[in-house]
């Protein structure tokens, strides 16, 4: 894949403050709602928690590319959002009885977690990040990574009158 050009990308800001702010408070929300029985919208809230994480990673120079931000990582979260309220749904409809059918040996409820939050999840995030590899983290970019490591360790060492801790 040919390495993206910075004119061709068109992004999104990415201002890592704020996103940082609203993790925080993702956290601190999601972890009162568990703790106040509110299991299924505090789950679906952490999606949001989730893509925060995905697109603060994602970013670079605080930017990130819209088509990378849709596709893997918006549409990752739709695949478990989904597979959350079915799971949800099938759970509450055999709930205390036995299922008038399986999926794949499965209790309904369980089968939407194992094929869509685990193997869906894995796949649409390798799929889309293997296809989109360039916009994620080019060769360009983890090159620049390792000079900005290598010019850290040295003004490290320099700071440190040469001796190494």
């Amino acid at each position: 894949m040919a390495p993206v050009e910075e004119a061709e990308v068109v992004g999104m800001n990415v201002r890592a403050t704020p996103v940082v702010i609203l993790i925080g408070t993702l956290w601190v929300t999601v972890t009162l709602m568990g703790m106040f029985g509110l299991w299924f919208p505090a789950l679906l809230l952490s999606l949001v928690l989730m893509v925060a994480h995905a697109v603060l990673g994602s970013a670079h120079k605080g930017r990130i590319d819209k088509s990378l931000f849709m596709h893997p990582i918006l549409s990752w979260a739709v695949v478990w959002a989904i597979s959350f309220v079915l799971a949800n749904h099938y759970a509450a409809a055999f709930a205390g009885v036995k299922p008038s059918f399986k999926i794949l040996g499965f209790h309904p409820s369980f089968a939407w977690i194992v094929f869509g939050f685990w193997l869906g999840g894995v796949a649409v995030l390798t799929v889309g990040f293997s296809l989109r590899r360039d916009l994620w983290l080019s060769d360009e970019q983890w090159a620049e990574f390792e000079k900005t490591i290598a010019r850290l360790n040295a003004h490290r060492e320099e700071a440190a009158g040469g001796f190494d801790d």
